[in-house]
Protein backbone atom coordinates (compact mmCIF):
# COMPACT_ATOMS: atom_id res chain seq x y z
CA UNK A 1 0.00 0.00 0.00
CA UNK A 2 2.60 2.13 -0.79
CA UNK A 3 3.26 4.05 -3.94
CA UNK A 4 6.26 3.42 -6.18
CA UNK A 5 9.53 5.93 -4.93
CA UNK A 6 10.66 8.63 -6.72
CA UNK A 7 13.52 9.71 -4.76
CA UNK A 8 17.68 8.54 -5.02
CA UNK A 9 18.64 9.07 -1.48
CA UNK A 10 15.08 8.56 0.23
CA UNK A 11 12.52 6.56 0.54
CA UNK A 12 8.71 7.54 0.84
CA UNK A 13 6.25 4.87 1.92
CA UNK A 14 2.26 6.03 2.22
CA UNK A 15 0.46 4.31 4.21
CA UNK A 16 -2.98 4.50 3.17
CA UNK A 17 -4.61 2.26 5.72
CA UNK A 18 -3.12 4.05 8.65
CA UNK A 19 -3.27 7.57 7.20
CA UNK A 20 0.76 7.63 7.92
CA UNK A 21 3.74 8.11 5.48
CA UNK A 22 7.28 6.55 6.45
CA UNK A 23 10.45 8.46 5.26
CA UNK A 24 14.10 6.83 5.41
CA UNK A 25 16.79 7.79 4.27
CA UNK A 26 18.23 4.69 2.05
CA UNK A 27 22.22 5.62 1.83
CA UNK A 28 23.37 2.41 4.12
CA UNK A 29 26.83 2.75 1.80
CA UNK A 30 27.55 6.29 2.99
CA UNK A 31 25.74 5.75 6.55
CA UNK A 32 22.62 7.75 5.46
CA UNK A 33 24.46 10.89 5.77
CA UNK A 34 22.99 14.07 4.45
CA UNK A 35 24.20 16.05 1.46
CA UNK A 36 22.20 18.92 -0.31
CA UNK A 37 20.93 16.04 -2.68
CA UNK A 38 19.58 14.10 0.64
CA UNK A 39 18.00 17.30 2.14
CA UNK A 40 16.60 18.11 -1.36
CA UNK A 41 15.05 15.16 -1.20
CA UNK A 42 13.64 14.91 2.09
CA UNK A 43 12.34 18.61 1.92
CA UNK A 44 10.11 17.22 -1.20
CA UNK A 45 8.72 14.16 0.15
CA UNK A 46 7.69 16.17 3.70
CA UNK A 47 6.15 18.95 1.24
CA UNK A 48 4.24 15.73 -0.95
CA UNK A 49 3.14 14.75 2.81
CA UNK A 50 1.59 18.32 3.90
CA UNK A 51 -0.10 18.68 0.53
CA UNK A 52 -1.91 15.48 0.60
CA UNK A 53 -2.96 16.14 3.92
CA UNK A 54 -2.30 19.78 5.53
CA UNK A 55 -0.66 18.55 9.01
CA UNK A 56 -1.75 19.81 12.40
CA UNK A 57 0.44 17.32 13.97
CA UNK A 58 4.40 16.90 13.93
CA UNK A 59 6.46 14.12 11.91
CA UNK A 60 8.48 12.27 15.23
CA UNK A 61 11.93 10.72 14.67
CA UNK A 62 12.30 6.88 15.71
CA UNK A 63 15.13 7.21 17.01
CA UNK A 64 17.81 9.40 17.91
CA UNK A 65 19.01 11.36 14.76
CA UNK A 66 22.64 11.42 15.74
CA UNK A 67 25.48 10.64 18.10
CA UNK A 68 25.18 13.72 19.78
CA UNK A 69 21.62 13.39 19.39
CA UNK A 70 19.38 15.85 16.82
CA UNK A 71 16.93 17.28 19.67
CA UNK A 72 20.45 18.42 21.87
CA UNK A 73 21.93 19.88 18.60
CA UNK A 74 18.88 21.43 17.34
CA UNK A 75 17.45 22.74 20.27
CA UNK A 76 13.92 20.63 19.41
CA UNK A 77 11.29 18.75 21.52
CA UNK A 78 11.44 14.77 21.09
CA UNK A 79 13.03 15.26 17.71
CA UNK A 80 10.15 16.67 16.22
CA UNK A 81 10.32 17.52 12.56
CA UNK A 82 7.88 19.17 10.74
CA UNK A 83 7.89 19.63 6.17
CA UNK A 84 7.54 23.73 8.00
CA UNK A 85 10.41 23.59 9.96
CA UNK A 86 12.78 21.22 8.29
CA UNK A 87 13.48 23.89 5.29
CA UNK A 88 14.82 26.25 8.21
CA UNK A 89 17.07 23.58 9.70
CA UNK A 90 18.38 21.94 6.52
CA UNK A 91 19.93 25.72 5.67
CA UNK A 92 22.20 24.92 8.62
CA UNK A 93 23.76 22.16 7.32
Amino acid sequence: MSEQNKFEHVKLERIKEGNYAVLSIIRPDKLNALQNQTLREIAEALETVSQLRRLTEPFFLEEDGGRDGYTKREGTDQGVITAGNFRKLSKNV
